[in-house]
Formats: structure tokens, C-alpha cells, sequence
């Protein structure tokens, strides 16, 4: 069920569209990329940063915060930008105009169930904040 889509074109089993577009506010929405039936908005700093590299979407789970080991298990999911990728076939991938998105089955089935519109924007440090992301199974 892996496999490439191109934003432009629309080959693939499930088109991807692009949308350039730019809000008023102090986030700046230049891309919306459909994944399946729920949304990815990128904010100015993450698509320039991605250019010409992967946007990698995958699911962590951590610790919740009690002390002792009753504590369950909390889904969360990390954005980070690559070089490349060990093996595309693990993965849904979308090829933007200026950089790829590489999304963990894991998380594209959440987004996609939950028709979720999840925004990624770059935080003060330089690291990526991913908003809007529930786990649906």
C-alpha cells in the first residue's frame, strides 16, 4: 500500500494537492498537503528549511507523566527534517515542489481516519511543533 504520489500531477492511488496560500496572521501557511482524507499545513520556516530534503512524520510513544510504572503509554508524533530515507517502502511518501513528505503508516491511517488537520511549524529553538495530531485507531 506504499506508495508515491506527486502533488502536481496527482499519480498515485490517492492524489495529494498543493495549496499556496498565505494567511494574514502571524502563521503563515504556505503548503496544505491532503494526506488521504485529512490535511498537513506547513508553516514558511518548515517548507524552506525541508527544501530539497524529507519531511519525516513518525509516531513515538513516551512515558506519561506519573512516577511509579502504572503509567500508560502516550502516542505523540515527531516531525523532523532529513537527508534521506533507509527504506521508502515502510512509508507513504508525497513529492512536493520542493521537498518530499514521508509519513509513518502509523500516522497517515490516524490522520486519515480522524480527518485531522494537523499544522507543523518551527518553534524559537529551531525545532519543529506538530499541532492538531490525535491517535486514531
Amino acid at each position: 500500500m506504499s506508495s508515491a504520489r506527486h502533488l502536481t500531477t496527482g499519480v498515485g492511488t490517492s492524489s495529494g494537492v498543493s495549496e499556496n496560500k498565505l494567511q494574514d496572521d502571524n502563521f503563515s501557511i504556505p503548503y496544505s498537503i491532503v494526506v488521504g482524507r485529512g490535511k498537513i499545513k506547513l508553516g514558511k520556516g518548515v517548507a524552506m528549511a525541508a527544501e530539497g530534503k524529507f519531511l519525516f512524520l513518525q509516531l513515538v510513544e513516551e512515558k506519561g507523566p506519573c512516577p511509579d510504572e502504572m503509567c500508560q503509554l502516550e502516542a505523540k508524533i515527531t516531525a523532523r527534517i532529513l537527508q534521506g530515507v533507509n527504506d521508502p517502502s515502510l512509508y507513504e511518501t508525497i513529492k512536493a515542489e520542493k521537498f518530499t513528505l514521508v509519513v509513518s503508516k502509523a500516522v497517515w491511517s490516524a490522520i486519515d481516519k480522524g480527518r485531522q488537520d494537523i499544522s507543523i511549524r518551527k518553534g524559537r529553538l529551531g525545532g519543529l511543533i506538530v499541532r492538531g495530531f490525535s491517535l486514531t485507531q
